[in-house]
């Protein structure tokens, strides 16, 4: 870290989430003490960045966060950027385009959606049973129990009941009754005792859903088979896989990169192996092509996404 960095940086976390593995991969990449910078992790699973206390720090209650003593750097490029300015050992600047890294936070390519997506009701009810659907519903309660805190006038009000409702959609879709025209051959999953039941979805918004949730797979086919074999290297004697430094090693594109394939495995139901991909392949319906493959290998035998993604893909 650099010498002029008197006060050391609070890095709000969570394992579970997507955009703040991003600077996790930078920090071990570029040499960090394991002390540099204070980890403090906030759990998504109970809603605990809509806590009134995280929302002071983070009034959009995103992640990652970083506070360094006044500052508050809340998007994920800008926590980046001062983990990146501040290294002893900096990435040179990266050699992608400039509209990539903003195509991978993108609506159309959202990995936050795919993980969360389903085409079909046999698809929700696989999503409801396992970690999305425990995901939507402790999102659903702690954004209960943290809007219950908040006085009318609180200015975070506004952003968690329109949370709710989003999030209620999902809630809905996941636990709620299907309606019989709608009816798949296999039963939906039940909703849990523990929390109030939703109400049944509308045929025409599960629909939608469906709809947006095969758009959302279909692009995501695209991109990984076309324009990401694009951008990343050809590799070689003399050049890497990896987007900066002429392949040599990893840069801020890579972070990112890294990061949001990572989740699309997951989301694809692969594990990271260099088969994980081929799930990616399965559930896209398209081919990976020999750079992203490559790519994804390389990255797996690196220590930093070993440390990151110890206990899985996220």
């Amino acid at each position: 870290m650099s010498a002029t960095l008197e006060l050391r940086p609070v890095l709000y976390w969570y394992r579970g989430s997507v955009w703040a593995s991003v600077p996790l991969l930078a920090l071990s990449e570029m040499s960090y003490r394991p002390d540099a910078v204070e980890l403090r992790e906030v759990d998504l699973t109970k809603g605990e960045n809509f806590t009134p206390d995280f929302l002071k720090i983070n009034p959009q209650g995103t992640l990652p966060t970083l506070a360094v003593g006044d500052h508050t750097f809340t998007s994920t490029a800008d926590v980046l950027s001062f983990v990146v300015h501040h290294a002893r050992n900096p990435p040179p600047p990266g050699q992608a385009p400039t509209h990539f890294v903003p195509r991978l936070h993108s609506y159309a390519l959202d990995p936050n959606f795919l993980l969360l997506s389903a085409r079909d009701e046999d698809e929700l009810r696989d999503r409801s049973q396992g970690w999305s659907g425990a995901f939507v519903r402790g999102r659903q309660e702690g954004l209960i129990r943290n809007l219950a805190l908040l006085d009318r006038a609180h200015p975070a009000r506004q952003l968690l009941e329109t949370k709710l409702r989003e999030n209620g959609v999902l809630d809905a879709l996941y636990f709620g009754p299907v309606p019989s025209s709608t009816l798949s051959t296999s039963e939906p999953a039940p909703s849990p005792t523990s929390a109030p039941s939703p109400v049944a979805v509308p045929a025409p918004v599960r629909a939608a859903f469906f709809q947006r949730s095969r758009d959302a797979w279909a692009a995501l086919a695209s991109f990984l088979s076309s324009d990401l074999e694009e951008v990343l290297p050809s590799s070689s004697a003399n050049a890497g896989p990896f987007v900066d430094d002429c392949g040599k090693r990893p840069g801020v594109e890579d972070f990112h990169l890294v990061a949001w394939l990572s989740r699309i495995v997951h989301a694809a139901g692969g594990n990271k192996t260099p088969e994980g991909l081929d799930r990616v392949a399965e559930k896209c319906g398209c081919p990976i092509g020999p750079k992203v493959r490559t790519y994804w290998d390389a990255w797996l035998q690196r220590q930093s996404f070993r440390d990151v993604y110890l206990n899985g893909l996220h």
